[in-house]
């Protein structure tokens, strides 16, 4: 039954997948409307094209840069407020800027946590972000931050693959609790690989694990954005024996030569899922849909 005390908005940066959210099986309605005006210098000024009075409202949008993205978020959640929403929701499938959640010196920005601050000042009062950089938890002014992962729906498609000898592997130790969390969920070992960066836009890679030998293994990241770690280290688990190497993640950022990469890779697969819109990708991707998933989220504010 269509719920209409709740109304489901899409920024630019998510309207295909804030077009599936809406529905799903627990929403059945179109997607409201946005009329989004563009003033000549890339100024933005967005206008909801329903009523929201009284309403709870949901804005769909991945935070990634350019910071526009963000942005338009922030405004639209301000528009809803202003036009008299009664609940607001900020639903981001990616999270920009959440890799700057530490101070790394004295006088670096913590990124992150200014991010989830701006949506909270816009008068977001739930915050659902999907497989976020890092679980650190900041003062959001009484904005409720719920986590949705991937896991779910990532593991189910490996599932599915049968995979003999399956082996996981984290790519560098900031995968390492993701790599983990697979291996015991399918009751198999993983290894971990050792990143060492050689310059702004090159790393090496070493494992030298002899679990890798004749196994097939699935790099485990939470994102791949230039692909420079990934491709490594498929490339020396490939060298250190693997039958094949596939990567799976959460967040297709694939930015600079990302794409030419991946493609010239050892990469079997790249798993993913659509928390960012992607176009032209090859035959090597995998990207599963997390509709559902957010859908079901949802409901706690229906």
């Amino acid at each position: 039954m269509v719920n209409t005390d709740f109304l489901l908005f899409g920024g630019t940066a998510s309207l295909a997948l804030a077009r599936q959210i809406a529905m799903a099986r627990c929403f059945g309605q179109s997607l409201g409307v946005v009329d989004l005006q563009r003033f000549s210098d890339g100024e933005m000024r967005p206008t909801l094209q329903q009523n929201v009075q009284g309403k709870s409202v949901c804005v769909v949008q991945s935070t990634a840069a350019p910071a526009d993205r963000l942005m338009e978020l922030l405004l639209i959640l301000n528009a809803a407020r202003r036009a008299g929403a009664r609940r607001l929701a900020a639903l981001v499938p990616y999270a920009g800027y959440g890799r700057q959640d530490k101070m790394h010196t004295a006088r670096s920005a913590l990124g992150a946590e200014l991010h989830d601050q701006l949506i909270a000042s816009a008068g977001a009062h739930h915050l659902l972000v999907c497989d976020p950089h890092a679980e650190a938890s900041f003062p959001t002014y009484g904005m409720k931050r719920r986590i949705v992962s991937a896991f779910a729906l990532l593991a189910k498609h490996i599932d599915t693959l049968s995979i003999s000898n399956l082996l996981f592997a984290a790519p560098d130790a900031g995968a390492y609790v993701h790599a983990q969390r697979y291996a015991t969920h399918f009751g198999t070992a993983w290894v971990k690989c050792c990143k060492q960066r050689t310059g702004r836009d090159s790393v090496q890679v070493q494992c030298t694990s002899s679990l890798v030998r004749n196994a097939n293994v699935v790099l485990i990241d939470d994102m791949i954005d230039t692909a420079g770690t990934i491709c490594a280290a498929a490339q020396c688990l490939k060298q250190q024996g693997a039958q094949s190497v596939r990567a799976c993640c959460t967040h297709l950022v694939l930015s600079g030569e990302a794409h030419q990469r991946i493609e010239n890779s050892v990469l079997k697969e790249v798993i993913a899922t659509d928390t960012l819109q992607q176009t032209g990708l090859s035959q090597k991707y995998t990207v599963l849909t997390m509709a559902d998933v957010f859908a079901e989220a949802l409901e706690v504010l229906i």
